[in-house]
């Protein structure tokens, strides 16, 4: 009951505390300038699914919600991608199914979401936007570790949530690809599902990307091949059964979003997979482990909350992707004084070579 009083315009005082105790700092986002001229534009984040007790005020998946509305309103987007622990801490079950579809996804990402399903009733309440308002998108979505541990979790998300959110679109199994248009080809990539399994995992990577029509290749998935859970470079286990995949393909995949790692990051990996890789796992709680800095591949890293937005931008052989890792405020109250700032950009071609980087 007090958290649904204290709404976006029912805590200006508290906010205005706030605002002198943590302080807002100088506004720094105009330093990055906005991609201009996309052909496609996608938003990612993960490890989303959490709430607090005055979830308007200081939950950080609202913070970063707030901030993607905003990007999205700035500038349209063509998707949505989330790359797992979606439902914090175990997952989803039949007797909280409700309440955690409105608390954890229609009414933090409502901007964003169609409400048509034959169960969106159900959760409708919990969406402050008008119908009207609203920009929907397809929603694409991967299991974190924390989507396992209920039994029941991935086949409710999977088969579920889109009777509640009919755009919500995920694997059926441990690969699946999706073509987004303008030559943009997603895989998902279910890390968690078989994670020891290394001939599956390489077996199934291969067979996704040479399934993709490309000419752009973004796989998405929940644990990072970049780096391992200390910050090092990882080379063996699940992230070089993923670079084994990618590599027999003979196919490149040009951009890597990954969860788990609660931060933001980006690595730049070398051949025999050149690509870009960016760690977006912030988007309800700033958290180590962040990369080394005698990590070679990394080439930005910060712990805050925030998400990654791409951009397709260019004509032929000039194409690129443009991704933008952009911060938001560490707490909702604060979203009326802070604006999201662009804090890394950086740009790759087809040949999965990183062109351009930009740091603030």
């Amino acid at each position: 009951m007090i958290n649904r009083l204290l709404t976006r315009g029912g805590a200006s005082l508290l906010s205005i505390a706030l605002l002198f105790l943590v302080g807002c700092g100088p506004d720094r986002s105009h330093l990055l300038t906005p991609v201009a001229g996309s052909q496609h534009s996608i938003i990612a984040v993960g490890d989303t699914g959490r709430s607090s007790i005055f979830n308007s005020l200081i939950e950080g998946q609202v913070s970063v919600a707030r901030a993607m509305e905003a990007e999205a309103k700035r500038e349209p987007i063509d998707d949505l991608i989330f790359l797992g622990d979606n439902f914090y801490w175990n997952g989803l079950d039949e007797e909280t199914l409700v309440p955690r579809v409105a608390e954890n996804l229609v009414a933090p990402y409502c901007y964003f979401l169609r409400l048509d399903g034959p169960r969106s009733k159900e959760v409708a309440e919990a969406c402050d936007v008008p119908e009207n308002e609203r920009a929907p998108v397809p929603v694409y979505a991967v299991l974190g570790n924390h989507d396992l541990i209920l039994p029941e979790s991935p086949e409710l998300q999977r088969n579920a949530v889109p009777d509640f959110v009919p755009d919500w679109r995920m694997s059926s199994g441990l690969t699946k690809v999706f073509e987004l248009g303008d030559g943009i080809s997603l895989i998902l990539l279910e890390s968690e599902v078989a994670i020891d399994d290394g001939s599956l995992i390489t077996r199934e990577v291969e067979k996704a990307v040479r399934q993709a029509r490309g000419p752009w290749r973004i796989l998405a998935t929940h644990r990072p091949i970049a780096t391992d859970d200390h910050g090092h470079k990882r080379l063996g286990g699940f992230p070089g059964f993923v670079r084994d995949g990618i590599q027999a393909s003979g196919l490149p995949v040009q951009l890597v979003l990954a969860g788990h790692h609660h931060s933001l990051q980006v690595f730049e990996v070398p051949s025999p997979i050149p690509s870009l890789q960016i760690g977006a796992g912030s988007g309800s709680r700033p958290a180590p482990p962040i990369a080394s800095p005698e990590h070679p591949d990394v080439r930005f890293s910060r712990l805050a909350l925030g998400f990654a937005r791409i951009d397709l931008i260019g004509q032929n052989n000039s194409e690129r992707l443009v991704v933008t890792l952009i911060q938001a405020p560490r707490y909702p109250v604060l979203s009326p004084f802070i604006e999201p700032q662009r804090v890394a950009q950086f740009e790759v071609d087809q040949a999965g070579e990183v062109l351009d980087r930009t740091l603030r």
